[in-house]
C-alpha cells in the first residue's frame, strides 16, 4: 500500500544531513578519508555516572507510564534553575516546553507563531532545521546572511 505525503511536506527539500551522509559514504568507497562534523550527535560514550543514574530511576515506578502532559514540573523547575545560574535569566516554569529534540521544538515554535505566508528571519549559514520548521508551517523563509564582515 502506498500514501501520498501532504503537498507541504512534498515541497520540502531533501534533509540535508540525508544528502551530505550520502555524500560522505560516496566519498568513503572511492578510499577517501572524510572527517564528519555534520552532526550533533556525541561521538564518545555517555558518562558512567549519567548511565548508573538512568539505571537506578528506571526502578522507581514513579517513572514509570507516560510523563504528565508538558512535562515534570521537577524538570521544568531545574530548567529554570540552570537558566537563572548560567545566564541570569528570570524564568518561570509554566515558560518552558519540554520537547524531543531541537527539530521537534522548531517545528512546533513555527506552526504556533507562523501563519501562510508569514515570513520568518533565518540565519544562512544555520541549521537546516529552520528553514523545513518556517516552510512546514507555511511561512516564506527570509535568509539574514551571517558573517564575520555584518558582526555575527
Amino acid at each position: 500500500m502506498y500514501f501520498d505525503c501532504s503537498e507541504r511536506l512534498g515541497k520540502l527539500k531533501p534533509k540535508y544531513l540525508v544528502v551530505q551522509n550520502k555524500r560522505i559514504k560516496e566519498l568513503q568507497q572511492s578510499a577517501k578519508q572524510v572527517i564528519n562534523l555534520g552532526r550533533g550527535n556525541p561521538d564518545q560514550p555517555t558518562f558512567p555516572r549519567i548511565v548508573e543514574c538512568l539505571q537506578e530511576a528506571i526502578h522507581d515506578k514513579k517513572n514509570h507510564g507516560y510523563p504528565p502532559y508538558g512535562g515534570k514540573q521537577v524538570f521544568k523547575e531545574a530548567i529554570v534553575a540552570f537558566y537563572r545560574k548560567e545566564y541570569g535569566a528570570n524564568l518561570s516554569p509554566n515558560q518552558v516546553a519540554i520537547m524531543n529534540g531541537s527539530t521537534i521544538a522548531l517545528s512546533g515554535l513555527a506552526q504556533s507563531l507562523l501563519n501562510p505566508g508569514d515570513i520568518a528571519l533565518v540565519p544562512d549559514p544555520g541549521f537546516f532545521g529552520y528553514q523545513a520548521a518556517v516552510e512546514l508551517a507555511g511561512g516564506e523563509p527570509f535568509f539574514v546572511p551571517i558573517s564575520e564582515k555584518n558582526n555575527f
